[in-house]
């Protein structure tokens, strides 16, 4: 399995990942340390609650897109199926949120939620034909286009925050939300641009097959509640927060935590690939080259991240001096113990990528649901018990945890024997593609 084959397009799924990066240096330097505590707040509980149903609609109907597009060049009716599926959902999801918007805000104690809950429903439909050519672009690994769809995003909402807030006196989370809704439209818009008129005129029109509704229900049913979950997981540690310790509490948290998205991109870079290229090679049943490249990207993720986390962790102090001055001075443990949690997320990522690239959907079903009712289980009590860091601390058990469930279930459902010394010695593998580069380079 030539592993390198694919690293090339790393180098624009690495560009495409340090988006967000870029998104988050200048969301630090820009708006956290501008927006009052309570503003904040409001604006990361209803971003994550975005996010969450943004994710459970793309694991309903854009997961099984990712995989059945995948393993053929006939995307018609597959595209057409998870467009509509994908809108559908995002529709019923999101309207119970904003007609029970008075119920959240006490849930939340954020009294500003009633004002800004129609800004959900809003972002969700602008961002449904980005979130569907990213998807669609992602199954036929075109990561360069995705690349520029994730710029216009991220790159233009930074672009609007200077501008917006260097001409208005007061910013609050709506001016964040418009920010982001205007920015979901254009990338929205780009997508239109980039898929083939013909592909996007056959997306919306009404030719939903029920043999294809039917493929993607027994699929998506699974990768919803594991994906969902895990997203869940991934937000529920502000909600449990907004619930127990109010808004502000919420806003000293992510002040920290908004350093280890880091992670997360290492995360979506290594789903981005390994999802489509464990599927084919599922396809073919070539079960010695899944396992070679389970080793090989275990281990070269676990190289790109380990140096992060540690470096996260010892520079912590200087790190949220730097950024935050004295605002946010609270939050260097925070950092530190949130670092932790970054080592173990290469093993996560490529167990969990293999189970959606194979097809073991009920599988990874059943271990993300165990992980995430145990996970905010200990979330719960631990910050009733020890707040903020006590959340922190949590978070390194829980992401322990899951390591290990995944990579249990990888072996035993996948069939995949893994060894940690095969794992190690991939490093010859690793010195062997960065020759092969220099090679090049100097030729």
């Amino acid at each position: 399995m030539e592993f390198g084959k694919h690293l090339k397009k790393g180098f624009w799924g690495l560009a495409d990942k340090s988006l967000p990066l870029i998104y988050g240096l200048g969301f630090v330097l820009l708006v956290i340390r501008v927006l009052p505590k309570e503003e904040f707040g409001t604006y990361i509980i209803i971003q994550n609650l975005y996010l969450l149903l943004v994710a459970a609609g793309s694991s309903f109907a854009l997961l099984p897109m990712v995989k059945f597009a995948a393993e053929t060049e006939d995307i018609v009716a597959i595209t057409n199926t998870g467009n509509w599926l994908y809108v559908f959902f995002v529709i019923v999801i999101g309207l119970p949120i904003v007609a029970f918007k008075e119920e959240f805000a006490k849930i939340f104690h954020t009294p500003d939620f009633i004002e800004l809950a129609w800004f959900l429903p809003l972002m969700l439909v602008v961002s449904s034909l980005r979130q569907v050519t990213l998807y669609l672009l992602q199954s036929k690994i075109q990561i360069r286009h995705m690349f520029f769809l994730n710029a216009v995003y991220f790159i233009g909402s930074l672009i609007l925050v200077i501008i917006v807030f260097q001409n208005v006196e007061n910013q609050t989370a709506f001016t964040m939300l418009v920010i982001n809704t205007v920015t979901l439209a254009f990338s929205s818009a780009l997508g239109f641009l980039l898929l083939p008129s013909g592909t996007i005129r056959k997306m919306f029109l009404w030719n939903v097959q029920k043999v294809e509704v039917k493929k993607f229900w027994n699929y998506g049913k699974y990768s919803f509640g594991a994906s969902s979950s895990y997203t869940l997981y991934l937000q529920a540690d502000s909600f449990v927060i907004a619930n127990l310790l109010g808004p502000v509490s919420v806003a000293v948290y992510n002040a920290a935590k908004v350093f280890i998205r880091i992670f997360d991109v290492v995360l979506q870079v290594i789903m981005m690939f390994i999802v489509p290229i464990s599927a084919q090679l599922s396809s073919k049943n070539n079960v010695e080259d899944l396992r070679i490249l389970a080793e090989k990207s275990i281990f070269v993720f676990t190289a790109i991240i380990f140096p992060m986390s540690i470096g996260l962790f010892f520079f912590s102090p200087e790190i949220i001096s730097l950024f935050y001055n004295n605002k946010y001075s609270d939050t260097t443990i925070l950092l530190r113990l949130l670092s932790l949690s970054g080592i173990f997320i290469p093993t996560i990522g490529v167990a969990a990528s293999f189970l959606y690239g194979i097809g073991k959907m009920k599988e990874v079903f059943l271990v993300s649901a165990i992980n995430v009712v145990t996970a905010i289980c200990i979330m719960y009590f631990a910050i009733v018990y020890g707040g903020i860091v006590g959340a922190a601390v949590s978070i390194i058990c829980i992401s322990m945890m899951m390591m290990f469930t995944y990579y249990f279930a990888l072996v035993k459902y996948c069939g995949i024997s893994l060894r940690f010394s095969n794992i190690i010695l991939r490093y010859k593998d690793a010195l062997l593609f960065v020759q092969k580069l220099l090679n090049n380079k100097s030729n």
